[in-house]
């Protein structure tokens, strides 16, 4: 019950109910095995991607989450973690940055073997780029397939990016 009050509470980005679900006790790593092991973080990234709910309430959630010991860390049934959340929703970085400062692995690798680092990449995420490549990322990791984050940019027409790579000695 406060798993769910806790879930429904970060999909509409309210803050107060997400508290007091907490302080009620609920589980900030709560993984709903019914749904592909979700994370909270998952159904708040799905309601701004199904254009519910705003970047900034996302912000705010994951503020919220962090702040109440959700571990940045924590993988669905994908192997999607927190950094591949936020990606697209993060034009500006910040939420990249909050995770890496509260201990998100930036090298952290879905089933198929994608980084962060490869999801901003491909997307044209420049300042996330910036921040994973800040926190130490590998360059040069590769996917299942044997993709890169420098190859994954390059084929999407991402220019700023594949240059900020190349920069830092990225290699196909």
């Amino acid at each position: 019950m406060l798993g769910e009050m806790l879930i429904l509470a970060s999909s509409a980005g309210d803050i107060e109910a997400m508290q007091g679900a907490l302080e009620a006790g609920a589980d900030v790593n709560l993984r709903v095995r019914l749904d592909n092991d979700s994370t909270v973080l998952d159904y708040a990234a799905y309601e701004v991607f199904s254009k519910r709910l705003s970047i900034a309430s996302l912000r705010r959630v994951v503020t919220c989450l962090l702040e109440s010991g959700f571990n940045p860390n924590l993988k669905n049934a994908d192997g999607t973690a927190a950094l591949a959340n936020v990606i697209d929703h993060d034009s500006d970085g910040a939420m990249t940055k909050l995770l890496i400062e509260h201990d998100a692995d930036p090298d952290i690798t879905d089933t198929s073997g994608w980084t962060p680092l490869m999801i901003a990449a491909q997307s044209g995420r420049l300042r996330v780029v910036e921040h994973l490549l800040t926190a130490g990322c590998a360059l040069d990791a590769k996917t299942v397939d044997g993709k890169t984050a420098l190859g994954l940019a390059t084929q999407a027409g991402k220019g700023p990016v594949v240059r900020l790579l190349k920069s830092r000695g990225a290699r196909r």
